[in-house]
């Protein structure tokens, strides 16, 4: 693992990093090596991390960053989680998609899937107490979770709602680090046909 724009908190980032890889490969998920993590002070849009195929490359937000971001947002998903944990989950979000790079897609493109796969394993691998509210939350919805929720469309309109179904479908799994295994494999896939 390579940790660019740092500083003092490369090791840190470095550790975090070795422990998502470790967390993602016990739930069938294989993180190609190596793997640039790069602190930068700017993102396209509003995103909060990326992953750059081509170069095999993940960007991260500074931590005070994302401190700033759920300050600002204290009643979304992730608004109760410390900055660290919430780095350490974007972190994980980004090294999932590292893992799908070759997933198979029979269209054009998965978004999805592997949406699906990121945000269940950002939320999956949080510490107990951290997970709690998504469990929680998870518990309410009608069971079985219908696939439906997690649509390329849900990711787009309203994502949190998407979020919140991958994690109720991935929680009702008798398996769900093979579920995770299907998704890698291309078995499953949440996206539909284009019209």
């Amino acid at each position: 693992m390579i940790v660019l724009g740092a500083d003092e908190s490369a090791e840190e980032i470095c550790e975090a990093a070795s422990e998502a890889k470790e967390q993602l490969a016990s739930c069938n998920l294989s993180v190609p090596d190596p793997v640039t993590v790069e602190i930068t002070n700017s993102m396209p849009g509003n995103c909060l991390g990326l992953y750059h195929c081509d170069d095999n490359l993940v960007q991260l937000l500074p931590i005070e960053a994302y401190a700033t971001h759920l300050a600002s947002s204290p009643d979304s998903l992730f608004g109760h989680l410390e900055p660290e944990v919430f780095f350490e989950s974007v972190l994980r979000h980004e090294l999932v998609h590292a893992s799908l790079e070759t997933m198979p897609c029979p269209y054009e493109a998965c978004p999805a899937t592997k949406e699906f796969a990121a945000y269940t394993m950002q939320v999956w691998f949080l510490p107990v107490a951290d997970r709690a509210p998504f469990d929680r939350r998870a518990s309410e919805v009608e069971r079985p979770a219908f696939r439906d929720g997690v649509s390329a469309m849900a990711l787009m309109m309203v994502p949190e709602l998407f979020i919140a179904n991958a994690y109720a479908y991935l929680t009702q799994q008798d398996d769900p680090c093979r579920l995770m295994s299907k998704v890698a494999d291309g078995e499953i896939i949440f996206d539909l046909p284009p019209r």
